[in-house]
Parts: structure tokens; sequence; C-alpha cells
């Protein structure tokens, strides 16, 4: 363990308490059967009077358009913001009115998606690298494809303890918007729930994960991409 390692760890310990959920709540809150289902975990909500599903949802979709509002206000080409820092307070941005955690590094035991929580500085450094070298004119690859494997890559990487589909979203579709005014429009509502939506973007990501992202440039592409 080399050490910086070993300093982000002992740096990160005073944060343990409220930045990893239980993995009943974790799975509760990430997955609802029912909007109106009581939270099994408030640990890190800043709003104690948020008591179900439905409620925590209206207050974070009010907390993520005021994000919207924010990044989407002006063109700002990616080469000038796509580093960690600024990914990190975007999540911060689209969360801090609802969690503690807003913005945080997920910490905790290994979850069933993401990488082990001590790497993941790393990957989203290494993302940020390998986008300014696109941005550079390293790559072949068009705006659309680009932002797809900016997705799929965050999702890999899952960095935080929670909204990281969301978050992946708002991110590529920051980066579109950035290089030529596209807005894709996902339906996140609908993909907090198990429908055929959410079982499209499912199968999508496992496509990712082989390599072939043709099925995620082509959500991409309906949700908006050209809509000004």
């Amino acid at each position: 363990m080399n050490f910086n390692r070993c300093l982000f760890l002992i740096s990160s310990l005073w944060i343990l308490s409220f930045s990893s959920l239980s993995a009943s709540a974790e799975i509760a809150i990430a997955n609802p059967s029912k909007g109106s289902t009581p939270l099994l975990s408030s640990k890190g909500l800043k709003l104690p009077e948020i008591t179900t599903r439905d409620h925590l949802n209206e207050a974070e979709d009010s907390n993520i358009q005021k994000a919207y509002s924010k990044y989407f206000a002006k063109k700002n080409h990616p080469k000038f913001w796509f580093n960690e820092n600024f990914l990190v307070q975007i999540h911060k941005d689209m969360f801090c009115d609802i969690w503690e955690w807003a913005g945080v590094y997920y910490i905790g035991s290994q979850r069933n998606l993401g990488v082990v929580f001590y790497d993941i500085s790393e990957h989203m450094q290494n993302l940020c690298e390998e986008v300014q070298g696109w941005l550079a004119g390293k790559t072949d690859l068009d705006d659309l494809q680009q932002s797809a494997r900016i997705l799929h890559r965050i999702m890999q990487i899952h960095p935080f303890t929670n909204g990281n589909g969301r978050y992946a979203r708002f991110v590529s579709n920051l980066y579109l918007y950035s290089l030529n005014g596209s807005k894709p429009d996902w339906p996140d509502k609908a993909l907090l729930d198990d429908g055929i939506v959410r079982q499209r973007w499912l199968q999508a990501l496992k496509s990712g994960d082989q390599g072939d992202f043709a099925l995620l440039e082509k959500l991409i592409t309906e949700y908006g991409v050209g809509k000004k």
C-alpha cells in the first residue's frame, strides 16, 4: 500500500460513521419497491421530517434541479472543469441539502457494485486523465461515444454512498452540453422503479461491461442528444 493510499485511509476515518449505510438500508434506499415505503435508515439525513421514499424522492429532485440550474447556466468546455475536484463538487451540489455525505466518497465494506473504497479516488483521477486526453484530440470517439463511456465508467466506479446513477447521468449530460449544447432528459423517476425503463438501463450497462456501448449510446440518443 503506497503512502497516498495510507494517507487517504487515515484522513477518511472521521467520516466513516455517516458515509456508510448498512446493507439492508442501502438496498432500501437504492432500490425502493414503493414510494411510500418507510426509510429503513436515515443515517446522514439532514431533514428529519423525511420519513418515506416519496418524500425523499421529492427532496432529492428539488436539490438536483438546483444543481442543474447552476451547472447548465452556461457552456464551459470540459477541458477547464473535467477534474476530480470539480466532479466531487457536482455530487455535493446535487445532494447537499439532503445528505451529510454529499460529495464524500463512499467508505465501508465492499459493495456488490463499485471499486473498493480506497481505490475510488485513483479511479476517478484515471478517468479524468483519460477524458483530458480525448479533449486534446487523442481519440476517434465522437461526443456521444465519449459521454457514454464517461457515464458507464462512473457507474463502474460507483464513487458515492448513493445517487450514483443520477450523478453519472448528470456528468454525462453536462459533458455533452458543454461540447455541443445537447441536453438529454433522462427519466430519473422511472429509472428508480423496477420497470422496463430501468431494465433497459441495466442491460445497457451490462453491455458496456463487455465493451459494447451501442445500447447506452442509443439510450442517450433517445433521451435527447441534439435537443437544445
